[in-house]
């Protein structure tokens, strides 16, 4: 993989070797709060698909996007399920 993020290859890896359903459904499926990022961000031992979730729940919630490793759960801007149900659709393709 030629991505140097770690985190953004990480969803890359999972899309590309046939876990998009599993990552979309758990994308879809989210029930957003502010605690349910927090356990998921703060969880230990990181599977790459864990990895590959949170990143795609950064990109949704941190400001503007931004996946810089000094952003925490300081800086969340809740959007909205929606939000991400057009996300999804992208997955599922």
């Amino acid at each position: 993989m030629a991505e140097l993020d770690e985190e953004v290859a990480a969803v890359w890896e999972v899309i590309l070797n046939g876990k998009n359903e599993w990552l979309a459904n758990r994308v879809f499926n989210f029930d957003l709060t502010y605690e349910n990022l927090k356990i998921e961000f703060e969880k230990k031992d990181k599977q790459t698909e864990d990895i590959a979730l949170c990143t795609i729940l950064k990109n949704r919630v941190f400001h503007g996007g931004i996946l810089a490793k000094e952003r925490g759960t300081n800086n969340l801007v809740i959007l909205g399920q929606p939000f991400f149900h057009q996300t999804t659709l992208f997955f599922c393709e």
